[in-house]
């Protein structure tokens, strides 16, 4: 059992709620990523068969009348199933929820897909969901927004990671995209400023990396070094990574260039408030009405100076996530915790039907994620 984690926090979320939400109504909050169809429309059978009411976070920030026994149901990172199977199902129960999107991952696009509501087999969606064009698009957003049923909210421009250590652990191979096999970015810095990398070239220099919301210390990597090496790498061509000391070599070839520089800490909050402001906008300028409120910071980490920020750039609540602790965060604006997804079920039928289902749950989504599904 990983520290903090506890079981009666997930059978009795009423009382985890009410024990660390200050001064907002304590409804319980989930968290997903992808839509499993069928584990997430039964959820949504058993929430509409006992007239449960489903919120969003901008509700529960403008303080919308909470009737007792509603819950917030959140998707996080902009993944197209919540169009393709989320939405469709969302009309048939009449249920909402928050999605929290990074707008530099969504794709650049105004095509509306095809859905469950098109007839299209669930096995094929899943498949797009775990395809190249895995991501939302923004005519798909729009439409999810303009649906009524689908809250847009801020999860950070980028969902990025960046380097916290000059310390090189080794380099991007010839079949190992970085991070989460290429579903976030990378956060380096280019000679027009920062710059985003979802699959970095074969050849670049790796360090520590962390949230780049939540990253103490930033540590921006020699782009003389990473040029370097990238150029021995495409060189040589694919032999290259056959040699069993590939890695050594690199190092040793490249070691004449500077290592790298770190972030100063005025940088770093200026590039908090570039990150913030700039994912509102860009929501709310191609999302006709949304109004960007909420920020989920991404793996539910940030740095301690980034609530002050994120009040200034104009945001009212922070959305987290488990394990949370009342009063970790000195915060000039409410913080607020999530259970995972499959918890919902202990919420809706108790700690002893709901449990047991509550396991077969998180068995599923551990099988779903051994398949390369994000939970």
């Amino acid at each position: 059992m990983i520290k903090d984690r506890q079981p009666l926090h997930f059978l009795f979320p009423q009382r985890f709620f009410s024990d660390r939400v200050a001064g907002l109504p304590p409804v319980p909050a989930y968290m997903f990523h992808q839509v499993d169809a069928p584990e997430f429309e039964a959820m949504c059978h058993r929430i509409c068969s006992l007239k449960r009411p489903t919120l969003s976070f901008t509700d529960l920030v403008s303080g919308e009348h909470t009737r007792p026994g509603a819950v917030l149901l959140t998707f996080d990172d902009g993944w197209s199933s919540v169009w393709s199977m989320g939405l469709p199902l969302l009309r048939r129960y009449d249920l909402r929820i928050t999605l929290f999107l990074p707008p530099q991952c969504v794709e650049d696009s105004m095509e509306q897909r095809s859905t469950l509501d098109d007839g299209v087999p669930v096995a094929q969606l899943v498949a797009r969901d775990l395809s190249t064009r895995g991501r939302l698009t923004w005519g798909e957003v729009a439409a999810l927004h303009a649906s009524g049923r689908v809250d847009i909210q801020s999860h950070s421009l980028h969902h990025g990671v960046a380097f916290q250590s000059g310390e090189l652990t080794g380099f991007i191979g010839q079949d190992s995209p970085f991070p989460l096999n290429g579903l976030a970015p990378l956060l380096h810095s280019g000679h027009a400023g920062d710059v985003l990398e979802f699959r970095p070239p074969p050849g670049t220099p790796l360090y520590p990396w962390g949230p780049a919301l939540a990253v103490p210390r930033r540590f921006i990597a020699s782009g003389e070094f990473a040029a370097r090496c990238q150029q021995i790498v495409q060189k040589q061509g694919a032999s290259f990574f056959a040699q069993s000391d590939w890695e050594a070599r690199l190092h040793g070839e490249a070691a004449a260039c500077a290592p790298g520089t770190w972030e100063s800490r005025e940088e770093r909050r200026q590039r908090y408030r570039t990150d913030l402001t700039e994912s509102r906008r860009l929501i709310e300028t191609r999302v006709p009405g949304a109004r960007v409120r909420v920020l989920a910071p991404p793996w539910a980490q940030m740095h301690e100076e980034l609530p002050e920020i994120a009040r200034e750039s104009g945001f009212e609540l922070l959305v987290m996530g488990y394990p949370f602790k009342a009063g970790q965060y000195a915060s000039p604006i409410p913080v607020y915790p999530r259970l995972f997804g499959d918890a919902l079920w202990t919420c809706l039928d108790g700690p002893i039907h709901g449990g047991q289902r509550w396991l077969r749950a998180r068995g599923r989504a551990l099988r779903r994620r051994s398949a390369g599904a994000i939970p």
